[in-house]
C-alpha cells in the first residue's frame, strides 16, 4: 500500500499518491520476520535522485528539474499521452510462482518475493487495447486470472481480459493475455471510474457508478490547469448501473439493473443462487464525492468534524429471469 509521501521538502497531499511499501513476513522454526521496503519504481527514483518530488500524482504534480522552460511550455499546451505511472501501490498478484505489484494504471511491476525490489516491468497496453487496468484481479481454478481494463472508446468501455498460466518461461507472463468480453459504457464522453469488478461461474459483474472519468478533462488536463483527480466527475442524481456479461458468449445481458446512486470500491462476494445474481459490497450512498474528500487537509477536516461518507455492506439480488418481476 502507498506509505511514503514526502521526500525531501515537497510531499503528495492526495491520499491515493504515497510511493508503494511492501511488506513480508517470513514463518520459520517458530520465529516470525518482518521485511519491509520502499518499492524502487522508476517514479520513486527519479524523486530521489532529485531529493524532491517529481512528476504528476493524482492530486498534485512537481515540475521536472530537468526539464527545459520550452519543454515545461509544449507540455503545458500541446496534448500528450499521459504517462502511466508506475507507483504500483495497491495490490500484489500471484501469477504462478511470481509475484505482481499492481495499481490502477496499466503499469505492472514484478517482485522478488526475497528482496522485495523490482525485478522486471511490464505495461498491458503492449498487450491489449486498454487504458486503464485494475488492481484487483480474480483468480480461476486452473490458474488463469480475469483482470478489467477501460478502454476510452465509450463503445468498448469495459473490458475483462483473461491471463492464462504461462507455460514458457522465455516468454512474457502477459503475452497471451487477450481480452474475453467488453460492455459499452452509457456516456459518450465519460467512463464508469472500476476499482473491481464481480465474477461469477457464468458472468462478470461490472458496476457502471455515477463517479466517471471524464474523456476530454482526462485527454487535456494538463493543457487546462486541472489535476488528474480532476478528471474523475461525480455524476450527481445517477442511478449506479449493474451489468451483467456473459462469460460464454463475451456480450452483455440486455438488462441494466438499476441501484441507488452511490459508488463501491470493493466486491465482497459475487455469486449465483437459483435465477439469481447476489452481489455483496461495500457501498457508500451518494458517495461519487467522496473521492474528492481524499486531500489531507480535508481528510484532517473530515477526522475532526466527522466523515460524512460511509461505506457500508450492501446485498444487491439480481434476477436472471424477468417473470413475476
Amino acid at each position: 500500500g502507498a506509505g511514503v509521501y514526502k521526500v525531501g521538502p515537497t510531499a503528495w497531499n492526495h491520499f491515493f499518491d504515497g510511493f508503494a511499501v511492501l511488506q513480508r513476513w517470513t514463518i520459520s522454526d517458530g520465529k516470525v520476520t518482518f521485511q519491509a521496503s520502499v518499492l524502487d519504481s522508476d517514479n520513486y527514483n527519479k524523486c530521489v535522485k532529485h531529493k524532491r518530488l517529481v512528476g504528476e500524482g493524482i492530486g498534485s504534480s512537481f515540475p521536472d528539474p530537468c526539464e527545459t522552460i520550452f519543454g515545461r511550455l509544449f507540455n503545458r499546451f500541446l496534448p500528450r499521452t499521459p504517462v502511466p505511472s508506475d507507483n504500483t501501490n495497491v495490490n500484489i498478484m500471484g501469477l504462478g510462482d511470481r509475484l505482481f505489484a499492481l495499481t490502477e494504471s496499466p503499469a505492472i511491476n514484478e517482485i522478488d518475493p526475497d528482496s522485495l525490489a523490482v525485478r522486471d516491468k511490464s505495461l498491458i497496453t503492449d498487450y491489449v487495447a486498454v487504458h486503464l487496468g485494475t488492481a484487483h484481479p480474480h483468480k480461476l481454478k486452473d490458474g488463469t486470472f480475469i483482470y478489467f481494463g477501460t478502454n476510452m472508446n465509450h463503445k468498448q468501455a469495459y473490458n475483462f481480459i483473461a491471463i492464462p498460466p504461462q507455460s514458457d518461461p522465455s516468454k512474457s507472463p502477459f503475452a497471451d493475455m487477450k481480452i474475453v468480453a467488453t460492455a459499452p459504457s452509457r456516456w459518450k464522453m465519460n467512463i464508469s471510474y472500476t476499482h473491481s469488478f464481480g465474477l461469477t461461474e457464468n458472468y462478470f459483474v461490472q458496476l457502471e457508478q455515477p463517479l466517471a472519468v471524464n474523456i476530454p478533462r482526462a485527454v487535456l488536463g494538463t493543457q487546462l490547469g486541472l489535476r488528474r483527480a480532476d478528471a474523475v466527475v461525480p455524476h450527481t442524481g445517477e442511478s449506479l448501473d449493474i451489468l451483467l456479461v456473459s462469460r460464454s458468449t463475451g456480450k452483455r445481458l440486455p438488462i441494466t439493473y438499476k441501484g441507488p446512486e452511490g459508488v463501491v470500491f470493493h466486491f465482497v462476494n459475487c455469486y449465483e443462487q437459483s435465477d439469481f445474481v447476489v452481489c455483496d459490497v461495500c457501498f457508500c450512498l451518494r458517495g461519487a464525492k467522496a473521492v474528492q474528500r481524499l486531500y489531507f487537509d480535508l481528510l484532517l477536516e473530515d477526522a475532526r468534524t466527522g466523515f460524512e461518507y460511509k461505506f457500508v455492506y450492501t446485498r444487491f439480488v439480481l434476477p436472471l429471469s424477468l417473470q413475476g418481476v
